[in-house]
């Protein structure tokens, strides 16, 4: 029998350390069967996220070739669903819903976002504008959570690292994503990570290049290019003592290359400003463009 259903676990106790079945047959009898109502996903569903609204508990599942398939809650201890069928077109792996204001932004694993209004009564989410939360390849958004300030933080992993180097794949920086006047997201990195800064360097500089005296390759460099759009402009980081080889952050002409990947971004404001927070871990270059509105990585190898 191949076994093809959604099975929920509850806590034992306050703590989340014991956990329990609330079904005494998961095989036969899961909390949500997916062999149910000729669903035509029936074979792979995966992945159960929740959300609330309208004073309502969904659950929308990730599916293959088909639209995203929503229940509702039925009673308090969410033992009990009712499928309320698609929730959008738009189907795949790890689907979150996350309210930001009046619009909610529905995310999926392979970084793709859509921003829209999701309607409790008729349980459908339409979408008004859309993107990649992340301008580099294998970038996968998974889970979100809300803080207790009210700040809705994304976690995402980095997929296809080198296997070779004795590991693969890895966690993205957390980050805290709010939507722009454009009705894009903005992503920020948590500012709790400024607890992991060491020494410190700040340099100005008129024109030419500027050597920093910083050496390593755990970083976090902050650079603000003024008239960027007057020609080209960037940093170069893991650079080698004669200055042969570096990893280059290249912008020119409306376009942000960080070492291969390209970002399309406009300079902001009076001055034509370009701003970088560029985190550099080992292998594991992310980039955050003017204040998050996009946000570039890289995955290189030396």
């Amino acid at each position: 029998m191949v076994f093809n259903g959604q099975v929920m676990l509850k806590p034992m106790d306050k703590d989340f350390i014991k956990w329990g079945k609330t079904t005494e047959d998961p095989v036969t009898k899961p909390t949500l069967p997916s062999t149910i109502d000729g669903y035509v996903w029936k074979n792979y569903l995966r992945d159960p996220s929740f959300f609330s609204a309208g004073g309502r508990t969904f659950m929308v599942l990730g599916a293959s070739g088909a639209g995203a398939p929503i229940y509702e809650a039925q009673n308090k201890d969410l033992t009990d669903w009712k499928h309320r069928g698609s929730m959008c077109d738009m189907a795949f792996d790890c689907p979150q819903m996350i309210p930001i204001g009046a619009k909610w932004l529905y995310g999926l694993n392979r970084g793709e976002y859509f921003v829209g209004t999701f309607d409790p009564e008729t349980a459908k989410f339409t979408k008004k504008t859309e993107g990649k939360l992340d301008q580099g390849d294998h970038y996968a958004h998974i889970s979100q959570a809300t803080d207790s300030n009210g700040q809705h933080i994304t976690y995402s992993w980095i997929q296809d690292t080198r296997q070779a180097k004795g590991w693969n794949c890895c966690f993205a920086l957390p980050r805290v994503i709010s939507l722009g006047d454009d009705g894009h997201p903005v992503q920020i990195p948590v500012p709790e990570l400024s607890k992991l800064h060491g020494e410190q360097e700040s340099v100005t500089t008129t024109a030419g290049t500027k050597v920093l005296k910083t050496q390593s390759d755990t970083l976090e460099i902050r650079a603000l290019f003024q008239q960027a759009d007057k020609g080209k402009c960037g940093l170069r980081v893991r650079r080698s003592e004669d200055g042969a080889r570096a990893l280059a952050i290249t912008y020119d002409g409306g376009t942000l290359d960080v070492f291969g990947t390209k970002v399309a971004i406009a300079p902001q404001g009076e001055g034509k400003t370009l701003a970088l927070q560029v985190f550099l871990d080992k292998s594991i270059m992310e980039v955050f463009i003017n204040g998050g509105k996009k946000t570039g990585r890289r995955i290189f190898f030396r």
